[in-house]
């Protein structure tokens, strides 16, 4: 009985202190754990994408592929086509203005505050529709995609004024998303 109770209580408590202690993830792309870190406002690595600014925020190897997390800023009328990703799920988190966000066949229009989850499989665009710039967090889970924004995207000098986009711009865009594992739709 003695025994039984220890074991237990062993077995209780090494779940709870699993919560505080360190954990081991690896990303997509097989990043190693992750350690502390920080990463201030002048930190991020800013891009065009596709017309929208996108800055990482925190890279799969900051967090050691558990997650990376990128902020956009969304000019009217631009977005992200129809799209699903294979190998992590995303989460956005509308800050500022409003998206059309679309997951599987549900539309919606999402605004500050508001959260959309997008399991990975699962088809999912938004498109900002309104007259303001939009603004948003993402979270890719496990990281590691982020790294597609990396090689595709061009420095931001201004916010005003993007790059133009050339056909061959477009298809190297979708050939480094499908590399990292998302289909367009």
């Amino acid at each position: 009985m003695m025994i039984h109770r220890r074991s237990m209580l062993i077995s209780t408590l090494g779940g709870y202190m699993g919560m505080f202690l360190p954990r081991q993830t690896v990303s997509a792309q097989g990043d190693s754990p992750s350690r502390p870190g920080f990463s201030a406002i002048g930190d991020a690595t800013r891009l065009w994408v596709g017309g929208v600014v996108v800055a990482v925020r925190a890279d799969s190897k900051m967090t050691g592929g558990g997650y990376s997390l990128i902020e956009d800023l969304v000019p009217p009328g631009l977005g992200a086509p129809l799209h699903m990703h294979t190998r992590e799920d995303e989460a956005i988190y509308v800050t500022a203005g409003e998206l059309e966000v679309t997951v599987a066949e549900t539309r919606r229009l999402a605004k500050p505050g508001d959260v959309v989850h997008m399991s990975r499989g699962i088809p999912h665009g938004f498109r900002n529709a309104s007259v303001r710039p939009a603004r948003m967090l993402i979270v890719f889970s496990p990281g590691g995609f982020e790294r597609g924004f990396l090689e595709i995207g061009k420095p931001v000098g201004s916010e005003e004024t993007p790059p133009t986009l050339t056909p061959q711009d477009l298809q190297r865009m979708r050939e480094v998303a499908e590399r990292y594992g998302a289909k367009w739709m």
